[in-house]
């Protein structure tokens, strides 16, 4: 399987803001990002009922697209006996009851291609990552945020996205006032990547778990990419960046992390090559 791209995640945002008026193009072969950002996209236009087309539609079921935005699926599908290879779309606000779930079956997928060894450090990871998405995606919404997670043993893949339809990456990040003058000539998504930039600095830990997911893809020779609005920042391998605008909006944020499954995921080297903020020390991570 070829690897994503951000210019798929560009492509991609500009059909869907054809979905108000039902000329959205389905690609072939649908991919977690597709599932959160069609969701969340049926969900603002207020739609009470969703088509896709045949050669879609058992999969998008099967991936309980339609179940996670309350709407009813247009075909009866067999539960799919390969668990542990993919978290079907799910909606989750920001309380801890959701984010524990949430967390929990993401790391069910990840120990798929990962030692059990680090069972509780990725558990650490993805909890900061969700309370850091939420930190910088400001929702203000009865939208929920959706997941979704895929890994394909045969091309040796792993996806997970996450999206939701809030306020957005520099709106948030500019209720931090040391970050106004940056704001006016750098990319957001690019900024709300780098270590401890956070709309909060007076919590503790902010700014971390962003910074965290983009270290482990470029240690896993994977893929980060965070759109908002209309910019898009990505770093693959051998820290190979790529910042940008796109012709097409998204109201809200997507993160997507893909990276391949033989690769090992170690968040404690991350967390020790990092430098140690003033007040803090090693152990404050753990």
């Amino acid at each position: 399987m070829q690897n994503i791209k951000q210019t798929e995640i560009a492509q991609w945002l500009e059909q869907l803001e054809k979905i108000p008026t039902g000329s959205c193009s389905c690609p072939s072969f649908l991919k977690p990002f597709h599932f959160v950002t069609i969701g969340l996209a049926v969900k603002k236009a207020g739609w009470e009922t969703m088509k896709l087309p045949e050669d879609l539609m058992q999969y998008a079921a099967r991936m309980k697209l339609w179940d996670a935005i309350n709407l009813l699926p247009p075909c009866n599908v067999s539960e799919n006996q390969n668990t542990g290879k993919f978290l079907p779309v799910q909606a989750f606000l920001d309380n801890q009851q959701d984010v524990s779930h949430i967390t929990d079956e993401l790391t069910k997928i990840i120990l798929n291609t990962a030692s059990k060894e680090i069972r509780e450090s990725l558990t650490i990871c993805l909890t900061e990552l969700i309370n850091n998405f939420f930190d910088h995606a400001g929702v203000k919404s009865d939208l929920p945020c959706l997941v979704c997670a895929q890994s394909w043993p045969k091309g040796k893949l792993i996806q997970v996205a996450i999206a939701d339809a809030g306020i957005g990456i520099r709106d948030s990040l500019i209720e931090n006032n040391q970050l106004i003058t940056r704001l006016e000539n750098e990319n957001s998504c690019k900024i709300a990547s780098e270590y401890g930039v956070t709309s909060k600095p007076q919590n503790d830990h902010s700014g971390y778990g962003l910074t965290l997911a983009k270290d482990l893809m470029i240690q896993a020779n994977g893929t980060y990419i965070l759109a908002s609005g209309n910019e898009i920042y990505s770093c693959s391998k051998n820290s190979t960046e790529f910042h940008d605008t796109i012709n097409s909006r998204w109201n809200g944020t997507i993160l997507v992390l893909e990276w391949k499954i033989d690769e090992p995921l170690d968040s404690k080297s991350i967390y020790d090559s990092w430098p140690v903020a003033e007040g803090y020390s090693d152990e404050d991570f753990f």
